[in-house]
């Protein structure tokens, strides 16, 4: 089934034919979404009388999109500006109500697996909409066809929900090395500028996963995604300023990213990255380095990352415990807080750490 899944997911994003057949393959497509969301319920022992026929109609309501798409079509090719109207309202109608009633489908699942299973697909469904109106909304003849065209704002919560789900969804692709089906999952959702899935594509970009490597591109996306205030992306900024990848390295512009960081990442599930961030800007104001110029900032410096130590993040132990091993920054030289710190350091993986702690 997974096969399956992701040979017609690519198919579906790589199909770049005229307008009448892709609207056509679109029609088939949101068909086979429904056949396997059906195989995959009655896998799971998932079946029921609503289930199943709210699915057959959503399926008989697709194959209006056909003719209503050979019109739409056939007006363009004309130049009947007005009919192509008409026919782009009809059809967004159809399209619109389509995703209702596949997002409503998804909500009405019976447990967890089908509906991350599923949330993926409603978003390559509703990217490759976006994607083909934005295409038409390109002749300036159609009067508002940004406007008319836009997905409704209704229901944002659960677009909230299957946004969070598909990118639960691609997260764990990429922990499990699956990075094309992590791209095209991240792909989709960034078409409508989401943060998470721009920091994760920038995340690919920036390692390599799945994609060339190339900073510049994974710097572009980090900082779409921390401008929409994504505090792990900004974050992430602090680093590309610091090391200078795919920018000119920026001391005070990484100190100023990192201290977003600290102060957005205050959610639970972010609190890590908060950490993160807050040893990486102590460091800078500690050291000084990569041209980080601020003074009287060395003692805070060592402040947030004892902080970040003590929080967990494995860089800040190591560090820390350097500097006590060294009488760094007006710390006293103290070997047994030194060890402590470097232990912690080695116990979560510190190749420094180790290292350090060999040499003591």
């Amino acid at each position: 089934m997974t096969v399956l899944v992701a040979g017609f997911l690519q198919k579906l994003i790589a199909d770049n034919r005229p307008v009448r057949k892709r609207f056509k393959w679109i029609g088939r497509s949101v068909m086979s979404c429904f056949l396997l969301a059906s195989a995959w319920v009655h896998a799971g022992n998932l079946s029921n009388q609503e289930f199943f026929q709210r699915l057959e109609q959503i399926t008989n309501e697709v194959g209006q999109v056909v003719p209503r798409a050979k019109q739409l079509d056939a007006a363009l090719w004309a130049g009947r500006i007005e009919d192509v109207e008409r026919e782009l309202d009809a059809l967004v109608t159809i399209m619109n109500d389509l995703e209702r009633k596949l997002r409503d489908l998804i909500g009405a699942a019976d447990d967890q697996r089908t509906a991350s299973m599923s949330a993926p697909v409603y978003w390559r469904i509703l990217a490759r909409r976006e994607l083909m109106f934005r295409e038409l909304c390109k002749s300036k003849e159609i009067a508002s066809c940004e406007s008319r065209t836009r997905l409704p704002t209704d229901a944002s919560g659960a677009r909230a929900k299957l946004t969070s789900l598909a990118v639960e969804a691609a997260l764990d692709a990429l922990s499990k090395k699956s990075y094309t089906e992590a791209l095209k999952i991240s792909e989709n959702l960034s078409v409508f500028n989401d943060a998470s899935a721009m920091r994760i594509l920038g995340g690919m970009y920036a390692n390599g996963l799945g994609v060339q490597q190339d900073y510049i591109k994974a710097a572009s996306l980090t900082r779409k995604a921390a401008d929409k205030g994504d505090c792990v992306a900004q974050k992430n900024m602090g680093a590309i300023y610091e090391n200078g990848w795919g920018v000119v390295p920026d001391g005070q512009e990484a100190a100023r990213w990192f201290k977003r960081g600290v102060e957005s990442c205050i959610e639970p599930d972010d609190l890590y990255e908060g950490c993160l961030a807050k040893g990486s800007l102590g460091r800078l104001y500690a050291t000084g380095q990569h041209g980080f110029r601020e003074q009287g900032k060395e003692q805070e410096g060592v402040r947030l990352v004892r902080e970040a130590a003590e929080c967990g993040s494995e860089v800040a132990q190591a560090e820390l415990g350097e500097w006590y091993l060294t009488g760094a920054h007006d710390l006293p030289r103290d070997l047994a807080l030194a060890e402590m710190w470097l232990r912690k350091a080695a116990a979560q993986g510190s190749d420094f750490a180790k290292k350090k702690l060999a040499e003591m």
